[in-house]
């Protein structure tokens, strides 16, 4: 987290968002394809990183481009963070019964998902 606050100061926060969820579509498709312990340790390490970047810099970028002030951004972003927290594990528990690799193809194609309004050029205080 040291060094992506580092990075983000000096590439900005909206440049290092979408960067940190390309790491995690990227990471998180590959682990799912590893074929053993080492490269599933190198794949989530680099999902590590990308979620790191992603993390670091969402909510300074969330209140950045909220027309509703800083109060209700945060709000928003605690929702959102909750409803993770708290679904996230139920829905890969239901993948990991599938297959083992599902959680990880998962994690790549809701992050993908976010990607595209994140990144689109309508984006909310996008400039």
């Amino acid at each position: 987290m040291l060094v992506t606050g580092w990075v983000s100061s000096r590439i900005g926060g909206r440049r290092t968002l979408p960067a940190g969820l390309a790491l995690v579509v990227h990471f998180a498709a590959l682990a799912g394809t590893s074929t053993g312990v080492a490269e599933l340790v190198g794949f989530r390490a680099g999902r590590g990183l990308g979620n790191a970047l992603f993390v670091a810099t969402a909510l300074a970028v969330i209140v950045d481009a909220a027309g509703g002030g800083a109060e209700s951004a945060i709000i928003l972003y605690e929702a959102a963070l909750g409803l993770g927290l708290s679904t996230g594990p139920l829905v890969g528990a239901l993948l990991g019964d599938w297959s083992w690799r599902a959680p990880f193809f998962g994690t790549a194609t809701l992050m993908a998902a976010g990607f595209s309004p994140c990144c689109s050029s309508r984006a909310p205080g996008r400039r």
